[in-house]
């Protein structure tokens, strides 16, 4: 899984450090569940329970 591309910082846009956090996180989730479609997948890979998982993907598949 190739993390460095997860995120661009300097694009001209202030962020601060929850943003940046937060960006990252919605990348790699939003990532990951693309190429598994599906939540139980995604908590394995990041090592979370499967409805942290979940609360991620939605989270973040409804941001953007």
């Amino acid at each position: 899984f190739d993390f460095h591309a997860m995120v661009e910082i300097d694009d001209g846009r202030e962020m601060d450090l929850k943003k940046i956090l937060n960006e990252v996180e919605g990348n790699v989730v939003r990532e990951l569940y693309k190429r598994y479609h599906s939540s139980y997948k995604v908590a394995e890979k990041l090592g979370l329970s499967q409805s942290s998982a979940y609360r991620l993907i939605r989270k973040h598949l409804e941001e953007k």
